[in-house]
């Protein structure tokens, strides 16, 4: 490139795109010693300009305008207001019915871990309620044996055939009766925030599962991204072998340049045939495992659930025997 070619490409009045000394440019870069001529020679015209403003003649306004408009450095500011028109951004790719669906998917497991981790702190809290139950139950039946006890020490003092006695004595017996129900349904709180805690596992498992399964699901989006990416790519290197060999002529197919775009983009159409394969791969199971967890989270909701309702009425049966028997005694001691 000389200075009289680049300067009769700068100043191009039409598109560049279809400006075939442009597409030579752009593949055959400028010379380092054209360029830093190029700037040599803007530095002496911007003093001049400088020199001629300063002794303020009208003179040197013109020549300053003048200077603006055919300097090199005014021809490059022309040169990126032409490259803006030039180049225009990428459409956003659209995204395939089944991608959208799996991504949808994914929000919806998103949604799904916050729900199973509000419920895993839930039964945390409701096993722990449970077996405080059962420990404030122990202590009351131990306090109402220790306050029997009592009784009965009264009952002896007063005399168990007086009046004072006989009530010390029926409270006694009144108290140990009530706290010895209230061991036993003690016992029964215990054994059942056991099982209670036991039957809803299930959900800390899930609460466990699903970040995999989202993880897996992000997966598949980054490979679709190593596609898009290779695929654009590949268009781009595509491009530039295509306005080479346009540039080039009848002797394209000697010229090195060309040879080289041509064997990336050989490379390249190999790395996008693996990394779409590897989505599909992805894909694939992504869709196949989504359809057997959402099959296989049905069940185990149902047998879990359907196991701690039992539960839960298998421990209300329980209390209820527990003070039942309790209730006959007191009327049968009447």
């Amino acid at each position: 490139h000389t200075y009289s070619q680049m300067q009769l490409f700068l100043t191009q009045l039409g598109e560049l795109s279809s400006c075939n000394r442009w597409q030579q440019l752009i593949q055959r870069p400028a010379p380092a010693d054209v360029l830093l001529g190029l700037l040599k020679q803007n530095r002496q015209q911007r003093g001049s300009t400088a020199a001629a403003a300063v002794d303020g003649s009208s003179g040197g306004a013109a020549a300053g305008a003048a200077a603006n408009s055919t300097t090199p450095l005014g021809m490059v500011m022309r040169m990126k207001h032409s490259l803006k028109n030039v180049v225009q951004p990428k459409p956003t790719r659209e995204v395939p019915a089944d991608e959208q669906q799996l991504r949808q998917a994914k929000d919806w497991c998103k949604e799904l871990q916050q729900h199973l981790s509000q419920c895993v702190a839930v039964v945390r809290s409701f096993v722990g309620h449970l077996e405080s139950l059962a420990d404030d139950l122990n202590d009351l039946g131990r306090s109402f044996s220790h306050m029997a006890r009592y009784e009965e020490q009264l009952a002896q003092r007063q005399g168990q055939y007086t009046a004072s006695g006989s009530s010390s004595t029926q409270r006694a017996a009144d108290l140990q009766l009530t706290g010895y129900a209230a061991l036993r349904q003690q016992a029964v709180e215990k054994q059942f925030a056991l099982r209670s805690g036991a039957s809803l596992v299930f959900l800390h498992d899930w609460w466990v599962l699903v970040p995999e399964v989202v993880a897996c699901l992000e997966e598949r989006e980054d490979a679709l991204e190593a596609v898009l990416m290779l695929e654009q790519e590949l268009k781009d290197k595509q491009a530039a072998a295509a306005r080479t060999a346009a540039a080039l002529g009848p002797v394209a197919a000697a010229d090195k340049r060309l040879a080289v775009l041509n064997s990336s983009i050989h490379s390249l159409t190999e790395k996008w045939a693996t990394a779409q394969e590897q989505y599909e791969l992805y894909k694939e199971r992504n869709q196949s495992e989504l359809v057997r967890l959402n099959l296989q989270r049905a069940v185990d909701f149902r047998e879990s659930l359907q196991r701690f309702a039992a539960i839960q009425l298998q421990l209300a049966q329980a209390a209820t025997e527990v003070w039942r028997n309790a209730v006959e005694q007191f009327s049968a001691s009447q």
